[in-house]
């Protein structure tokens, strides 16, 4: 069996906007479009991309700067999430209205935990070897790194990051969830 270690510098936030309240055909975020801005204030291009996107969005005095951007043939919710993400912004959808907040808190509302029973192996033991990997790895950047926990008594290990590095690392654990180390 071959294992493969997670890429940690790889991931970025699966930032995918969408309304989930319109088809995917007619959903004016999916829809490809071309931007080409020159020094526009940002305040601006987010209240021009949020009128093409039809959705409500609510903004800060964060949202300020100017930002020059070329973007060709790329669904509309995701130029929103470039242009914001060069002013280091984020956003996060709340019962249908987006909230621009700072990017480490869009990537932190993504997180997700996740724990697993261990049936042979030491959570412990298994902690050492995932901390392991996730140092080897090459962790890169804010939300682009997993927590990885042990609770000795009930035996269980408790994973916490970007849900891709979550799936990749909960893959690897099961994997050595063995009675007998494998060398």
């Amino acid at each position: 069996t071959t294992l493969e270690v997670p890429k940690v510098a790889n991931i970025r936030p699966a930032f995918n906007l969408f309304n989930p309240n319109v088809p995917p055909d007619q959903d004016p975020l999916q829809a490809p479009v071309n931007l080409d801005f020159v020094e526009m204030e940002l305040n601006q291009i987010v209240g021009l991309l949020a009128q093409k996107a039809q959705i409500n969005i609510i903004a800060g005095a964060e949202v300020s700067g100017k930002i020059t951007a070329n973007l060709k043939n790329i669904p509309l919710g995701r130029a929103i999430e470039i242009v914001l993400r060069k002013a280091g912004l984020g956003i996060i959808e709340e019962d249908g209205v987006y909230v621009i907040t700072t990017y480490e808190e869009a990537v932190a509302s993504r997180r997700e935990t996740v724990i697993i029973p261990l049936t042979n192996a030491s959570a412990i033991d298994l902690k050492a070897t995932l901390d392991q990997l996730a140092a080897g790895s090459g962790s890169a950047g804010s939300g682009s790194t997993i927590s990885v926990s042990a609770n000795e008594t009930t035996n269980v290990l408790i994973l916490s990051g970007p849900s891709e590095l979550v799936e990749e690392f909960e893959k690897v654990a099961r994997t050595l969830d063995v009675s007998e180390q494998v060398i």
